[in-house]
């Protein structure tokens, strides 16, 4: 089978049409100013429900496996929020308990901060720290 180590498996809605943006020539800043990127990504993330998410990625990682995938790596970090992590890392859980595959976790935090600490990197990373 396959071990696929680097996904983004848990997600609220896709960045598909910022591919299309990025082969039109953006950069990464560019699509964020747009209203694109990890922030966009955060906030849909915020405003979607566990079960709706756990389901979505449920439903991604049936397709994975039916590829071919046997073992997988998931990510968080998108969170941007403690919330918003504990939500990622709860759907992990629940697939890892429904799913025979095997499923890790790892954490890829603070690649992008909150517009409140956009400035402020430390503070951020206390902030989650210290909740």
């Amino acid at each position: 089978c396959w071990c696929d180590s680097h996904t983004h498996l848990v997600f609220a809605k896709s960045r598909e049409d910022e591919f299309v943006d990025k082969i039109k020539g953006l950069s990464y800043a560019e699509i964020a100013a747009k209203g694109g990127g990890i922030l966009n990504s955060a906030a849909k993330l915020q405003e979607i429900s566990e079960d709706e998410l756990f389901n979505l990625s449920w439903n991604r990682l049936q397709e994975a496996a039916q590829t071919g995938t046997g073992s997988i790596e998931i990510k968080s970090g998108y969170g941007l929020t403690v919330e918003g992590e504990l939500k990622m890392l709860r759907v992990i859980k629940r697939l890892k308990q429904k799913s025979r595959l095997s499923i890790k976790a790892t954490f890829l935090g603070a690649h992008a901060y909150p517009v409140a600490f956009r400035d402020n990197h430390k503070g951020y990373l206390d902030s989650v720290i210290n909740e």
